[in-house]
Order: structure tokens, then sequence, then C-alpha cells
């Protein structure tokens, strides 16, 4: 069996379109949305989401949560991610056999989900630029911590502290995350760590 196919294939399939990573990331933020909502949400027709909906419940990555009879023979379909969603980005606890393939194709996918998201975020900052009121808002994120960042280089000793303190947070956060609460997440906190000084070196 091919694994890295295992590995790569759903986010492959999710990050190459920009509608399937738009209702992915609704669906980071709310528990479920019917697919009117989602048609609402992203101000597309029914007919453009469908095939979009069906390739990400195809790869594993949405499911139907729910059925609602409406009136008559009319049912309302609820979509949600499927439970485990994240587990193939991470790398802990793989067969050592596999570890130097699969981290490659995580650390791929990771990378451009990442730049996917700041994209995302490129685009909302150029929609406050021409709002008069977007600086109020940015201010209001800024001073109620709604937008959080920080920067830092480490030599090899602070790193492997810093490491140890990233894993126990890391896990901290996904047990906050675990909790199961039933309501609409609406922040996305982003880790990662970088190795700047390869980058620099390898650069043209």
């Amino acid at each position: 069996m091919d694994k890295s196919k295992i590995y790569k294939e759903p986010f492959f399939e999710l990050l190459e379109s920009e509608i399937r990573f738009r209702i992915f990331s609704l669906l980071n933020i709310y528990p479920e949305l019917s697919f009117s909502e989602i048609a609402e949400q992203l101000n597309k027709s029914k007919s453009t989401l469908h095939p979009h909906i069906q390739k990400l419940m195809d790869i594993g990555v949405v499911e139907l949560s729910r059925d609602e009879k409406v009136r008559g023979n009319f049912t309302r379909n609820y979509y949600s991610l499927k439970s485990g969603v994240f587990n193939d980005l991470k790398v802990a606890d793989k067969d050592s056999s596999l570890i130097d393939n699969y981290a490659f194709i995580v650390i791929k996918n990771w990378v451009k989900f990442i730049i996917k998201t700041m994209k995302l975020y490129e685009k909302f900052l150029n929609r406050l630029e021409l709002d008069e009121s977007g600086l109020d808002i940015l201010k209001k994120n800024i001073l109620n911590h709604e937008t959080l960042s920080g920067m830092f280089f480490f030599s090899p000793k602070q790193y492997r502290e810093a490491s140890d303190l990233t894993i126990k947070y890391l896990k901290d956060l996904e047990r906050i995350q675990s909790e199961g609460i039933k309501e609409e997440k609406p922040f996305y906190l982003l880790s990662i760590t970088l190795p700047i000084k390869d980058m620099l070196e390898d650069s043209e």
C-alpha cells in the first residue's frame, strides 16, 4: 500500500480549491452548517457548492451530521467536519520506515494550509483598509487580544527549552479544543517553528 497517497490525498484535494478551503474553514468555525447556510456565508449558488461538498465528503474531510424534515418530502442537510480530520497533519507516532516521506508531505501540506489562511487574512485586511471603520475593527481586535502575534529567535540550547514548553502548550491547547463545546469558534491560533538559518542559506 502506498502510504504517501493515504496521507497527502485529502489535503491536496482540499488545498487545490479555494471554495473547498473556504468550506473547510467555515466548518472549523461553526459546529455544523446547513447547505443553505454555507451557500449564504460564501455567497455562492448551491449548484456551484454541491460538487465541492461532495468532494470533501468523498475524501473524508466533511460528513453529513444530520438531516431535518422541513416540509413535505423536503429535507435540510447539515454538515460538519469529520472527527479527527486533523490527524493527517501530525507526524508523531508514525512508523519510522515511513517517517521521511510522511514528514515531508505533512510539512508541505501544512505550509500550503498556512499560506491559504494568510491570504484570506490579507484579503480581510485589504477590505478593512477600504472601509472607514476598518482601523476601529483592528484596534478592537488588538485591545481585546483577538489578534496575537510574536516572533522569536533561539539558540539551540534556548530552542530545546522553548520546545519543551511548546509541546506542553500544544497538548493543553488540544485538550481545550477537544472539550466538545458546540458553539461558534471565531478565533484561529497558529503555531509553527521554522529552521530560518537553513532557509536563508538555501535561498538564492
